[in-house]
């Protein structure tokens, strides 16, 4: 799934933990947000979807270098703004973003480990197998190319912001 996508769903993740934890348990609800929305990373990898780009070899940096710009922190600058304009600095707008941040660790675990940034021993390894095993569609080389089929990436972005706009 791109990176926008794994941003609409860890936000909704964390504005529903913050609807059901929040009143309570601040502190543990964060956590919870966080984790939650890292299982919604899992869940919607095993969903088919394309990438922007598959080979790792070629232009990998300069691949990386313009999605993390327009993949990744559009979208979260995207879902992070509505709360944050809406109620500012407020405990939602912290729900939302511990959703997005657990939605994206296993990415950006995967690209650490893929540029050497970090090894990939012991619990990186086990989590960056696990992670490359929900892609049962295609992996690195081998992955799906972005195509038609994933309108539903963009259906799930659209979704996304309208719920969290009518929420907080």
């Amino acid at each position: 799934m791109i990176s926008f996508g794994h941003t609409a769903v860890g936000a909704v993740v964390g504005l529903e933990v913050y609807n059901f934890l929040a009143p309570t348990e601040p502190l543990i609800g964060l956590i919870a947000a966080g984790t939650a929305g890292m299982i919604s990373h899992y869940i919607m990898d095993i969903v088919p979807h394309g990438h922007f780009f598959v080979d790792r070899r070629s232009n990998y940096l300069r691949n990386t270098a313009l999605t993390l710009l327009f993949d990744f922190l559009v979208g979260i600058i995207l879902f992070a703004s509505i709360p944050f304009v809406q109620n500012g600095p407020s405990l939602i707008f912290w729900y939302i973003l511990f959703g997005i941040g657990g939605a994206q660790t296993p990415d950006i675990l995967d690209n650490l480990i893929h540029l050497k940034i970090l090894p990939a021993k012991s619990i990186l390894k086990l989590e960056n197998y696990y992670h490359q095993q929900t892609h049962w569609h295609g992996k690195h080389e081998k992955g799906l190319l972005m195509s038609w089929w994933d309108i539903w990436q963009l259906i799930i972005i659209i979704i996304s912001v309208w719920w969290i706009a009518q929420s907080v």
